[in-house]
């Protein structure tokens, strides 16, 4: 516990097969990194540094200050394909363990696929195709959801799922609540995706959103 004291972002990754780990972004820009994953793998993301953002799911990554990212796999032991030319200049990162997506900063978006599902591949297609997005997220199976800059949000995947998000106006914000997500507008009123089971779009004057998995 002593070397996660310092740590400012702390998430737990639930990853395929039985491997589970918390890892944590230190105030430093290291990364510290505690389960039941191979000391390679660990050894590894601890040698990381000028990290600015973490995300995990099966795959760890990491947005370094010079706008490059590091990532890792829990299993494979080897790189994520994010040396590529492509993946610089990046200010946002998001994954959903398939799919790991980079938002640039003249707002377009770089994508990773790490399935041979034809529907995952042609996700990332997609959202390599959008552009004006101010900010991402990611979801299971096959989603990635972004906010434009003119307020209104764009889908690709699991339409069913989260294509509701489409017809959303002047949104200044995603979460990713775990089985949906979730947009907030000017006046701090949530707007959520799939099957409304509670009436959290009654709130108003919301600055931050979190969920229980699959609890929408």
């Amino acid at each position: 516990m002593e070397k996660a004291k310092k740590a400012k972002k702390l998430f737990l990754a639930h990853p395929i097969l039985l491997t589970v780990y918390f890892a944590a972004l230190k105030t430093d820009g290291s990364v510290v990194i505690e389960g039941s994953c191979d000391e390679h793998y660990e050894k590894l993301i601890e040698s990381w540094s000028d990290i600015s953002q973490i995300s995990g799911d099966g795959n760890l990554i990491g947005l370094k200050n010079d706008g490059t990212v590091v990532g890792t796999d829990a299993h494979s032991f080897y790189g994520l394909g994010l040396d590529d030319a492509t993946w610089n200049n990046i200010k946002m990162i998001s994954t959903n363990g398939v799919h790991i997506v980079g938002l640039k900063d003249d707002g377009t978006v770089v994508s990773v696929c790490r399935s041979s599902n034809p529907d995952a591949k042609t996700v990332s297609y997609y959202v390599e195709e959008w552009s004006d997005i101010v900010s991402i997220e990611t979801l299971k199976p096959f989603i990635v959801v972004g906010l434009k800059s003119d307020g209104t949000v764009i889908a690709a995947g699991n339409i069913m799922k989260v294509g509701q998000c489409e017809s959303w106006r002047n949104i200044n914000s995603i979460f990713n609540a775990g089985a949906c997500i979730v947009g907030l507008n000017d006046e701090g009123k949530p707007f959520t995706t799939g099957e409304k089971h509670y009436d959290i779009e009654e709130w108003n004057g919301i600055v931050d959103v979190v969920a229980s998995r699959n609890i929408i």
